[in-house]
């Protein structure tokens, strides 16, 4: 997990941001329109002069957009892009479908350099010719970055493009801290650990789905590590739990209950089960609250019995 998503509290922000109005879907696209103004796309989408047919003059537009749309073909629209239409009936939600344009744009992104007066290719006077730059493909790919995360900030989303050109959902210091330290060791069963990457990495993902799956993991590691101690689920429970509590009796049934409520959730709710009379998960508050809830027991079990599994590993 990437240490600088850690200074962000998951309670800041839009709470329905996976719908993006129109303002915000209109920054993020003159945005990307501002660095095809600036050539910075001449590498893969190329417009090349008549005269000097390797030199690159500017960007292609309609080549941009054409090669847009063969990546993520649910987008409609013209050959601006900054009026692009994205299809709301597509099974791909429009928040998605923003997100890949981002990340498109930035896999495609070059410096572009002025080249100089006094080469042959300068007896062009009706334009300009350029050539990219390799060694300050970084400087570019930040200055990119500065703009999509500020609209981002203007519109209080909760999300980041990174320096990997992947776009995260900005999560709390306490999340990030307790899957810190549980990587710190390793469970006995491999699957439980498997489930745990898989979860805390797909809660960090701006599409609702692959959140919603990340519940998903979490509740199923979460089953696993209730038979860690004993392959009948009751007594490895009791186990654990007399293990954590020795020395508080109110507290262990304080965390029983929790653990209870904690099954009955995904037993109701559409996480593990999706049998139509389980209810929905709706939204990112609600995906937010219950990993946030049940993250929060798996770090007390696991951070209690941490010492216990290391031994029972090396042994």
């Amino acid at each position: 997990m990437n240490k600088e998503i850690s200074k962000y509290s998951y309670f800041v922000g839009n709470i329905n941001d996976e719908e993006l109005n129109d303002n915000v879907v209109k920054c993020i696209l003159i945005a990307i329109d501002k660095f095809i103004n600036n050539n910075c796309f001449i590498r893969e989408f190329p417009l090349k002069c008549d005269k000097h047919q390797t030199q690159n003059i500017g960007v292609d537009k309609q080549k941009f957009i054409s090669g847009m749309k063969g990546h993520i073909p649910e987008i409609l629209g013209s050959n601006d892009v900054t009026r692009i239409i994205f299809n709301k009936q597509s099974d791909k939600s429009q928040l998605v479908q923003v997100m890949n344009v981002i990340e498109f744009a930035y896999k495609h992104l070059c410096y572009a350099e002025l080249i100089n007066k006094d080469t042959e290719y300068y007896s062009c006077t009706e334009h300009q010719h350029y050539k990219c730059i390799d060694s300050e493909l970084q400087t570019v790919q930040t200055s990119f970055i500065n703009e999509i995360n500020i609209c981002f900030e203007q519109h209080t989303l909760n999300f980041e493009l990174q320096q990997d050109g992947k776009i995260y959902r900005k999560i709390a210091d306490e999340l990030v801290k307790m899957n810190d330290e549980r990587k710190k060791f390793k469970t006995i069963d491999p699957e439980t650990d498997n489930l745990l990457d898989t979860a805390y990495n797909k809660f960090l993902s701006a599409d609702l789905k692959e959140r919603k799956t990340a519940l998903e993991k979490l509740w199923d590691a979460f089953e696993r590590i209730k038979t860690l101690e004993h392959s009948d689920k009751q007594k490895s429970v009791e186990i654990t739990l007399t293990k954590l509590f020795k020395e508080s009796s109110k507290l262990k049934c304080l965390f029983e209950d929790e653990m209870n409520e904690l099954t009955s959730i995904g037993n109701k709710f559409r996480i593990r089960h999706h049998e139509t009379n389980k209810e929905l998960i709706r939204n990112s508050l609600e995906i937010d609250y219950l990993f946030h809830r049940m993250s929060a027991t798996i770090h007390a079990l696991l951070k209690g019995l941490s010492a216990y599994l290391i031994v029972k590993n090396i042994r």
